[in-house]
């Protein structure tokens, strides 16, 4: 069995309201009834029809809970899978969200290698304010089986039709990983992120500070001007996820954002690929945006593993470059 290390080698420092039922929450924008109506995708009229009732059924029993403030999601019936309910509702724990629009117009995909059908760009917004998109995902008979936070819809068409040494379906479940791991952040789950780093990663996290530099003004004034300051500090797996622990303690949401995807394989080591892509983070007490470096493993038949994570300033970034596979060693 060959193993595998990573060494780092060098550091380069809305809603629009229609229809009869509209319903009103305080402080919030209004939540109305959602409609569904596929635009293609299936071929099978019956199938079709079940993936918009059992959408609908999801969107609405979530809206009828947000309306509510329940601590638990209105959703019964046999339309969805138990692992779903069980992703949705640690979801929910952490931050409840309705549907912000009344009709969804939405292609389905069907995913060959997962066997999945996917719809994407379900608009939502969170308890909080922010706003986001969400995929869910069906069994071929209809029934709901996945759920997570989405790409934007630009994002990720840029990223499937950008030119790259990755094919469709390759691209597809990159993306797809990446979606994972953003919902476990948002949900604060700390034993999926642990699972999906590989036990000897290199990671660089970044922090910005405000300090404030007084220089004098020539007349014997000091002035006081703030200015950002970037710390980088390198951690182990051990370290990073310890970390991690202590900032889903003291923040009462998270939440992060991705764009601007860029996919690549490596030449030498058919397995590996990396990701590169600017990060929004933001928490009630901290927020930052930052260019960042992924190297995953990815093994058929196995949970994909990231051995490199890194964050730099955006700021800095640019001037001094990314970081991407010819910095690190894989052997």
């Amino acid at each position: 069995m060959k193993t595998m290390m990573i060494r780092f080698r060098t550091l380069k420092l809305a809603v629009a309201i229609i229809g009869s039922l509209v319903l009103s929450l305080s402080g919030f924008s209004q939540v109305a009834k959602v409609d569904v109506t596929l635009t293609g995708g299936v071929d099978d009229p019956a199938l079709q029809k079940k993936i918009e009732l059992n959408l609908e059924k999801l969107l609405n029993g979530v809206n009828t809970s947000f309306v509510a403030d329940s601590q638990k999601l209105s959703l019964k019936g046999n339309w969805f899978s138990a692992s779903f309910f069980k992703d949705i509702e640690e979801f929910w724990e952490h931050t409840h969200f309705y549907c912000s629009v009344p009709r969804i117009n939405e292609n389905v995909v069907f995913e060959n290698y997962s066997g999945y059908y996917t719809i994407r760009n379900i608009p939502i917004v969170l308890k909080n304010g922010d706003s986001t998109e969400i995929r869910v995902s069906f069994l071929n008979g209809g029934i709901i089986d996945g759920f997570s936070i989405s790409i934007g819809k630009v994002q990720y068409k840029n990223a499937m039709s950008s030119s790259s040494t990755l094919d469709l379906t390759r691209k597809e479940i990159v993306l797809n990983f990446m979606e994972f791991m953003r919902t476990a952040y948002i949900k604060k789950d700390i034993k999926y992120i642990e699972s999906i780093f590989s036990d000897k990663a290199l990671i660089i996290v970044g922090k910005k500070s405000n300090i404030q530099e007084v220089p004098n003004s020539g007349d014997g004034v000091k002035i006081s001007l703030p200015q950002d300051k970037v710390e980088y500090i390198e951690m182990t797996k051990a370290e990073y996820i310890d970390r991690l622990k202590g900032v889903f303690a003291r923040n009462s949401y998270i939440n992060l954002s991705f764009d601007s995807f860029q996919l690549m394989k490596h030449r030498k080591y058919d397995d590996f690929y990396g990701v590169t892509l600017r990060q929004r983070w933001s928490t009630p007490t901290y927020s930052d945006v930052g260019m960042m470096f992924f190297l995953i493993q990815f093994k058929e038949d196995s949970l994909p593993k990231i051995w490199v994570r890194t964050w730099q300033d955006e700021k800095s970034a640019k001037s001094s470059g990314l970081y991407g596979f010819s910095d690190f060693i894989i052997r």
